[in-house]
């Protein structure tokens, strides 16, 4: 059997469906009811299966097939098979927990189904029927897959704001964003039992605990890093050396390792005579002694060009093969190597010119056109020409040749003769004496009563619009202090005017008394709301209608999202127990002045000192500045306290 990675490339190459390798749909699309025999999953067949490849049952063998196969050829295979109980093969157990999942605060929508449970995953993840079952929609995202046999680049979508449950009901989280990936396994046979448990007699005393198989559950999602407290050991029962062994976690128990059911091991020994096929695969079955070789012909170089008929070239038993001239031939230098080589368009002008060009009876070369075949036709141009002749005959009526001296640099007149003609003198008619113009008399029209005059209308739209206040208009600025005063102010003011505020002051005024720390929190955050509004607007308005941001965004790879209406950095810190400002910094842009003026002013709040300290005095207050080495570099150039 093929090993299932090339299985895999043979069915995307040929573009055929991973499930019942047809060539119609592919496999999200695949209406076959399959099963496969060794995990007994739904989502592929037993060729597929990710683990073992099944070899046909060996038929019953007669006298005279054991004599032919004791006559045949050594090319045998023996291999002995360890399996557990009567005929069964060795099982092993994998963190797998029955679970209940709905979204957040629609627990009548709550579903069962087995969750994997792996730490070496950083991200968690879900196969298509999840997506189906709880009709999910979306835009698919490309991603990366990294695993042992490789990068594979994937798409898919996420769904989010689902929350997990144990079975027991004590436990419920919620779960980060899931990412759709079909490669995730649907091996029930890792799913722990209680009739496992009870195979076992270190871990009889958990068996209660472990729920019975549901058939009607599948396995639908991994959970990786990114949900860490699902990981943590509660309890754990060891148990003798090379023996499975059972955790307690936040969703259940869970049993890891090999196991065995019937409480005991038995050793059979088998050995299985096995024909190998002219294509390498094996056999149990002997193979047919008539059997036909057909192999391509394989074509040198510039054969194509020298005829097109197909030929046929037979090679004598004897002789050289194709396969073996082509491996002499393929190395070999010549001088032509480093050459550029002719185009299929230069070599048929090449012979056009070889055949037809020649030297006639007056001992002219005459050379052929070498155009395209067919010859494209010119398009009929005469109604431009005539445009052009009649537009030069307008001119020359206009203005005569015989008048214009720079006519006569383009003739063939002597030198002698200049002085004859006007290249000295000019045309004739500047020398005429000035005619004034006989003044005329126009009557005057009532432009009301004149019909070829058109009456203008005028309409004029009003129209209003909301201003927001932009970054722009914190130019006039030079440093923090003074812009988040001003701003802090204006909202003072703002709260003033209101009904029902508890500001002490009322009405329009000259506040004397300093800001309050509320005033200025709020000012802060209209400043950098202001300035993200500015910088990123497409981004602003996909976060807050939950759509995907632009893949050309410049802080896409920061997973952005808005709380409060300030757009922060996601990541795997969101669901860490750490303060909410390092978890997730507000986004500054490097090309706002007001990214400048936090710079400074935390510049000057760590005394001057260099580049390190005020990068890490800015990341300390829960800001992150999008290329910022180079912006507060920048800064620091320009700051005369170094």
């Amino acid at each position: 059997m093929k090993l299932l990675m090339e299985c895999k490339r043979l069915l995307k190459e040929y573009r055929r469906c991973f499930k019942c390798c047809s060539g119609t749909h592919v496999a999200r699309e695949c209406p076959a009811e399959l099963k496969c025999n060794e995990c007994e999953s739904n989502q592929h067949c037993t060729v597929m299966h990710p683990d073992t490849a099944v070899s046909p049952a060996p038929s019953p063998l007669t006298e005279s097939d054991v004599e032919q196969q004791n006559s045949s050829p050594p090319e045998v295979t023996s291999r002995c098979t360890k399996v557990c109980g009567e005929g069964r093969p060795p099982r092993s157990c994998a963190k797998i927990c029955l679970v209940q999942v709905f979204p957040q605060g629609q627990r009548e929508r709550s579903i069962k189904m087995y969750a994997i449970l792996d730490d070496q995953s950083n991200r968690s993840l879900a196969r298509s029927e999840f997506f189906k079952l709880f009709d999910i929609q979306g835009d698919h995202t490309p991603y990366l897959m990294r695993t042992c046999a490789g990068t594979t680049e994937m798409t898919g979508r996420k769904a989010v704001g689902f929350q997990i449950e144990a079975l027991n009901g004590e436990v419920c989280l919620d779960l980060p964003p899931l990412i759709e990936c079909n490669e995730v396994t649907s091996n029930r046979s890792e799913i722990p039992s209680p009739e496992i448990a009870h195979s076992h007699a270190h871990l009889r005393s958990m068996a209660p605990h472990i729920p019975k198989i549901d058939l009607k559950a599948q396995i639908l999602i991994l959970l990786g890093r990114d949900l860490i407290q699902v990981h943590k050991v509660r309890d754990q029962i060891k148990g003798p050396h090379n023996a499975p062994f059972a955790q307690r976690l936040d969703l259940g128990w869970v049993i890891v390792g090999e196991v065995y059911i019937d409480s005991t091991y038995k050793s059979t020994v088998s050995v299985l005579k096995t024909n190998v096929l002219q294509n390498g695969r094996p056999s149990f079955l002997m193979p047919c002694q008539n059997h036909i070789s057909v192999r391509e012909r394989v074509g040198y170089g510039g054969e194509h060009r020298q005829s097109t008929s197909a030929q046929l070239t037979t090679y004598p038993a004897s002789g050289v093969t194709a396969k073996d001239k082509l491996g002499r031939d393929v190395f070999a230098k010549t001088e032509d190597d480093n050459k550029p080589a002719l185009s299929f368009e230069d070599e048929t002008f090449l012979e056009i010119m070889e055949a037809e060009f020649k030297r006639d009876e007056q001992n002219s070369w005459i050379a052929p056109l070498p155009f395209r075949t067919p010859r494209p036709r010119l398009p009929n141009n005469r109604a431009q020409a005539l445009s052009r002749l009649h537009s030069l005959q307008r001119t020359l009526n206009k203005n005569p040749t015989n008048q214009n001296p720079a006519d006569l640099a383009t003739r063939s007149v002597p030198a002698s003769r200049l002085t004859d003609t006007m290249w000295f003198t000019g045309p004739e008619f500047l020398h005429k004496p000035h005619q004034p113009e006989t003044p005329r008399s126009f009557e005057l029209v009532d432009p009301e009563e004149d019909v070829d005059v058109r009456p203008q209308p005028t309409t004029l739209a009003t129209s209003l619009r909301e201003s927001e206040l932009t970054s722009e208009q914190f130019q006039r600025f030079s440093t923090w202090e003074s812009l988040l005063r001003a701003v802090s102010f204006l909202i003072h003011q703002i709260r003033s005017h209101r009904t029902n505020s508890t500001v002490t002051c009322k009405g329009w005024h000259q506040c004397n008394q300093p800001r309050t720390p509320e005033e200025l929190e709020a000012a802060k955050i209209v400043i950098i709301k202001a300035a993200q509004r500015d910088a990123y607007p497409e981004e602003c308005v996909a976060l807050l209608e939950n759509r995907a941001i632009p893949k050309s965004s410049t802080i896409l790879n920061l997973d952005p999202f808005v709380c409060d209406g300030l757009l922060r950095i996601g990541g795997r810190l969101r669901h860490a127990s750490v303060n909410p400002e390092v978890k997730n910094p507000i986004i500054l842009p490097k090309q706002s002045h007001v990214t400048r003026l936090l710079v400074s002013h935390r510049h000057a709040k760590v005394k001057h000192q260099g580049r390190q300290f005020t990068e890490g005095a800015i990341r300390s207050v829960g800001l992150w500045i999008v290329a910022g080495k180079r912006l507060i570099g920048s800064v620091l150039h320009r700051c005369g306290e170094l």
